[in-house]
């Protein structure tokens, strides 16, 4: 099954680059191509989610004068079944898009000649909650199988037969990594049950959810330069190391591993360039759920219980003037007057002496063997009341 180009479209974007678009008739005859020049172009990249959705589909449209003496081909468009004229568009040798156009007799306004026309295509990943998720041979998944073979049948469904690039680094440490061979990675190596994408007993969910099963919260996947790519979304960020992906055919077969080459400085057409929405948002924020940490010391009990440390008393021999003991304005003057030095003490304070080793430093952890020394604070402020700095003071 071949496409053979009968419409071509030219159309120079905002960026002054030039855009080619063409419609492919399936199993078409003959060489002629009409040319045309686009009244204007919309190529849409959404998910129907938003800006976290995982499944990003492409639509693209493109509005045309109709020229006085053609008007035979319409009837070909409205008529035509849904993979039988297939819209692709070009920058320079890169593809940007290609899907199957809708097929809608569309609305023009009600005006005098040039009468304009708009064609719309998709990529298809919306249609795919349409399509009840079984294999290419349309008959119902059993067993377990590889991820890939699931990500494969459901995007064959689209009628696009790209290639799959995926880009992953998330192993289990039984499986084979990149170190082994760079084409090894999780979607060849981690199997699923059939049942994970039943809706009940013995239906089948629709195509896009069983993508979103895989996918979703870990990966996007959209349509790039004549591929699907599958990307972990914690990979969008910038990474100085070496990135690595897999190229699958569009049945899921014959993986191969490449090293990724492209300058992730360089933002242009010939560089890899992943999608974001029309809000121009791209990120990944996850929560945190717990966070534990460590400290190889141990902290005094007083500490979490008075976090403000003010319940105590002044202490009048430690208060008075503040000097500018820590230099904060760095012009190495120490005992200039800043303010005023208020010193109070640490009500229910059992610990005190902080042990020290040659050099004056501490030794930790520190030793809670209650002592007679004191703990207290010291507040400078300035003239002015403002609090400049506070210190938690522990004798030694």
């Amino acid at each position: 099954m071949a496409y053979v180009t009968k419409y071509r479209w030219n159309y120079t974007n905002a960026q002054q680059e030039e855009i080619r678009i063409e419609l492919q008739q399936r199993d078409g005859v003959g060489d002629l191509v009409q040319e045309y020049v686009a009244i204007s172009v919309k190529h849409t990249v959404d998910g129907k989610e938003g800006k976290d959705a995982c499944l990003c589909g492409a639509s693209m449209d493109v509005e045309f004068d109709i020229q006085p003496d053609e008007v035979d081909y319409w009837n070909d468009l409205v008529n035509a079944t849904k993979d039988e004229w297939k819209m692709v568009a070009w920058n320079d040798q890169f593809r940007i898009f290609e899907g199957f156009i809708i097929n809608d007799e569309g609305a023009v306004p009600f005006l005098d000649r040039p009468y304009s026309a708009r064609i719309t295509a998709v990529d298809g990943i919306g249609l795919l909650r349409d399509i009840t998720f079984v294999q290419p041979n349309q008959t119902n998944f059993d067993g377990i199988n590889p991820i890939i073979w699931y990500v494969a049948a459901a995007l064959q469904c689209t009628g696009l037969t790209l290639p799959i690039r995926i880009y992953d680094n998330v192993f289990h440490k039984s499986m084979k990594n990149r170190d082994d061979d760079y084409k090894w990675d999780l979607f060849t190596q981690a199997y699923l049950e059939y049942r994970t994408f039943l809706k009940d007993a013995t239906t089948f969910t629709n195509t896009y959810d069983a993508l979103e099963i895989i996918l979703k919260e870990n990966y996007r996947l959209f349509y790039w330069n004549g591929q699907w790519v599958i990307i972990r979304t914690s990979l969008f960020q910038y990474w100085p190391f070496a990135r690595y992906y897999t190229m699958y055919d569009y049945n899921g077969a014959y993986a191969t591993g490449f090293e990724e080459r492209e300058n992730y400085a360089t933002i242009g057409k010939s560089e890899l360039i992943y999608p974001h929405n029309e809000d121009q948002v791209k990120y990944t924020k996850k929560a945190v759920k717990s966070v534990k940490t460590y400290y190889p010391y141990n902290v005094w009990p007083e500490l979490p219980k008075n976090n403000k440390f003010e319940r105590g008393e002044t202490i009048l021999a430690l208060s008075g003037i503040a000097r500018d003991e820590e230099d904060l304005d760095d012009d190495n003057d120490t005992n200039e007057i800043i303010g005023t030095r208020t010193a109070y003490t640490i009500d229910d304070w059992e610990f005190g002496e902080v042990p020290l080793q040659a050099g004056n430093a501490p030794i930790y952890p520190f030793n809670l063997t209650p002592v007679a020394k004191r703990a207290y604070v010291k507040k400078v402020t300035s003239p002015f009341g403002v609090e400049l700095y506070r210190h938690i003071m522990v004798e030694t």
